[in-house]
């Protein structure tokens, strides 16, 4: 989704659209309330742990959970950037891996295959491009030498 982890940890289960692929109402940073796009891969995983925690007996209203006192409670921001991202990392070799990477990784690989600036500055939930181009987009040097030369007179 390229959400941040605050935005993520806040997912409520009944803000899950399956049929629109879409995570409505989620309260981002300074407050603001956006829709999150997850991917369809994400989506399958989502319905694959809700199953599990139905089978297992594990209700709670938020999407993301971990059990604290023997209760399951809604995950905090700092469990996520500090638990989670750094297993991952571990996982994929990435050890200094931080949740802010996949927002602009995912921001990245989505312009570079085609999303205008301003879909990519929406999915990030940017006021405005600048900081979206500035902040998080780089410049594909392999597909500008690849151009120019196509162009050069």
């Amino acid at each position: 989704t390229m959400a941040r982890a605050n935005a993520i940890a806040s997912v409520r289960v009944d803000q899950i659209d399956f049929e629109n692929e879409v995570i409505t109402g989620v309260k981002e940073k300074e407050g603001y309330i956006v829709d999150l796009l997850p991917s369809e891969r994400a989506m399958k995983l989502i319905k694959e742990w809700l199953a599990y925690r139905k089978q297992n007996g594990i209700d709670s209203e938020y999407l993301f959970i971990t059990k604290y006192r023997g209760e399951w409670k809604k995950v905090n921001t700092n469990t996520i950037q500090t638990v989670w991202i750094k297993k991952i990392g571990e996982l994929i070799g990435i050890p200094e891996l931080h949740s802010h990477d996949l927002r602009h990784s995912g921001a990245n690989l989505l312009y570079h295959r085609g999303l205008s600036l301003e879909e990519v500055q929406e999915l990030l939930n940017h006021k405005s491009p600048t900081v979206t181009q500035q902040h998080y987009l780089q410049t594909n040097l392999d597909k500008l030498k690849k151009n120019k030369k196509f162009f050069e007179i």
